[in-house]
């Protein structure tokens, strides 16, 4: 088994409306760690993680919700998934319409 990092960033800003840190086609692995951190944020921050149709083309949607939580302001959420044959949007949201919030994530895949 190999772990392969698939996407990252640091500093990426959660707009109120919801911003989309990757849009990945998974059709080659069969699991993902997603992590998301939230350093020195004045707002927690909601992840949502849906299965997607046709990834990073302007007809992209979603399908169906995979998961979504919350991760606490000044905090870091990782989380496992089974995903064959999949592909995922990842999206995060501040909570409250808080502004000023950004942040870091990884994920990583495995064969």
């Amino acid at each position: 088994m190999s772990n392969t990092l698939l996407a990252s960033g640091e500093g990426i800003s959660a707009n109120i409306g919801g911003t989309t840190l990757a849009q990945l086609d998974l059709t080659l692995y069969r699991a993902v760690r997603i992590t998301v951190a939230t350093p020195s944020n004045p707002a927690s921050v909601q992840v949502v993680i849906a299965h997607i149709d046709q990834p990073n083309t302007p007809k992209a949607n979603a399908i169906d919700s995979l998961d979504r939580y919350v991760v606490p302001a000044d905090s870091n959420v990782s989380r496992s998934y089974d995903v064959p044959g999949q592909s995922i949007d990842i999206g995060v949201f501040p909570e409250g319409n808080v502004t000023g919030c950004t942040v870091m994530f990884t994920v990583y895949a495995q064969s």
